[in-house]
């Protein structure tokens, strides 16, 4: 499996802190958080 660079940088501080808060509230790491957004982003993606 092709290893890729961490993204995170690109994601602003407001966006980050949002992110930080919704992990704390929802005990879910905010990789995973990510990961599931990603998805579903593709997903809406191969519906166009």
């Amino acid at each position: 499996m092709k290893k890729y660079n961490w993204v995170g940088n690109k994601i602003d501080p407001q966006d980050m802190s949002k992110l930080h808060q919704i992990s704390k509230e929802r005990k879910t790491p905010i990789t995973h958080l990510v990961r599931d957004a990603v998805r579903e982003y593709l997903v809406k993606g191969e519906k166009l």
